[in-house]
């Protein structure tokens, strides 16, 4: 089948479905937004009506959960108008979405059913038993119960760095690893083309998902730097194992940023360590995170970037929505609240 055969449809209903994104204009009006309220009551204006119109935006589960829905749903109409192999991708992009529920269902699990309310009850991909899981006598009812989705091998292989170290994160790395490796094999079944695309878009989201696991190491785990070298997930696009290396040796993140950005402008100040320096990281990988986004759009439209462009764009007005309802309900001024968004 050739590239027009097999992206051409999809092509032309992302692009549209992209011309529904916010504005700059909208943006600048949910920024200056006095409230909470008027936030909510100006995006009704926009492509969110009818999310807006079930949910209480003053129920920060619900809002969050309806955000989660609104991106699922967007990919389900995507997938209406593929073939099989970019069916298969749009599917494990979706499996990311398991990944993150079953992480709320075992971190519930772990607190004795705290937190329970936060777990999407809607089927995604997966059928899982939310209850019973959360309700599990053990780690190994859980992984019983997961019987008939690819993540229980992937907890059955970990279950015994969760025994020894009590501790729910190699369970919630080996979900990480899972969900990249799988994105990662889409290199198997795509032309070259393709598959540089894929390189760049899914590296960079590697980066980002290393510089969480980096600052969740840092904070909460007594960890040598060679451990935590080793725990965090191959094959990044702009953070490789030399920065990472130096990061965790302690050379000044400024000067790492600086290496990795090729060009890029920046206005850094002259050191920057700890919290403010992930920060800063993480800030600049979003930004070529949105940049790759649209680049992928902007080369040969009947390919594998149209869809991945359309995906991670998503991705980023989701998350500067879910930033804004932050911002609102902590009264941050305009000035600060768009110095947070990529748009």
């Amino acid at each position: 089948m050739s590239s027009i055969d097999t992206y051409g449809l999809i092509n032309a209903k992302v692009r549209t479905m992209r011309s529904y994104f916010l504005t700059e204009a909208q943006y600048r009006q949910l920024v200056e937004s006095k409230s909470l309220r008027e936030f909510w009551a100006l995006l009704s204006q926009t492509r969110y009506a009818p999310l807006v119109e079930k949910v209480n935006y003053q129920e920060p589960v619900q809002v969050e959960q309806s955000f989660l829905l609104a991106e699922i749903q967007q990919l389900n109409q995507i997938k209406k108008y593929s073939h099989k192999r970019t069916s298969d991708v749009l599917n494990r992009l979706m499996e990311r979405y398991d990944g993150e529920k079953l992480k709320i269902i075992l971190r519930s699990w772990f607190r004795q059913g705290k937190g329970s309310n936060e777990i999407l009850p809607d089927r995604i991909l997966y059928d899982f038993p939310i209850q019973a899981m959360v309700q599990a006598k053990d780690i190994h009812e859980i992984i019983f119960l997961l019987e008939g989705t690819p993540f229980q091998k992937v907890l059955y292989e970990a279950r015994q760095n969760y025994i020894e170290t009590r501790s729910l994160f190699p369970l919630e790395l080996a979900i990480d690893r899972r969900i990249y490796q799988r994105l990662l094999d889409i290199k198997s079944f795509i032309n070259r083309r393709d598959r540089r695309i894929v390189e760049r878009l899914i590296g960079v989201e590697i980066d980002l998902k290393n510089l969480e696991w980096i600052g969740r190491f840092k904070k909460y785990y007594q960890l040598s730097s060679a451990q935590i070298a080793d725990y965090l997930l191959p094959h990044g696009y702009r953070l490789g194992k030399e920065q990472i290396r130096q990061s965790l040796g302690g050379d000044s993140i400024t000067k790492i940023l600086l290496q990795i950005m090729r060009g890029m402008n920046a206005d850094l100040p002259a050191e920057m360590e700890g919290e403010l320096a992930l920060k800063a990281l993480d800030l600049f990988l979003k930004e070529v995170l949105m940049r790759e986004a649209r680049r992928a759009f902007g080369e040969f439209p009947f390919s594998i970037g149209s869809v991945l462009g359309y995906f991670y764009l998503m991705r980023l007005e989701m998350q500067n929505l879910r930033m804004m309802v932050q911002a609102k309900q902590y009264n941050l001024p305009p000035a600060d609240i768009d110095g947070m968004l990529f748009y």
